[in-house]
């Protein structure tokens, strides 16, 4: 994983997953 905003603008679902970590 690099940065969590450029995984968001891939997959904006995965900042539901960094929320829970």
């Amino acid at each position: 994983m690099t940065s969590p905003l450029s995984a968001s603008v891939r997959h904006p679902e995965i900042l539901i997953y960094t929320d829970h970590q």
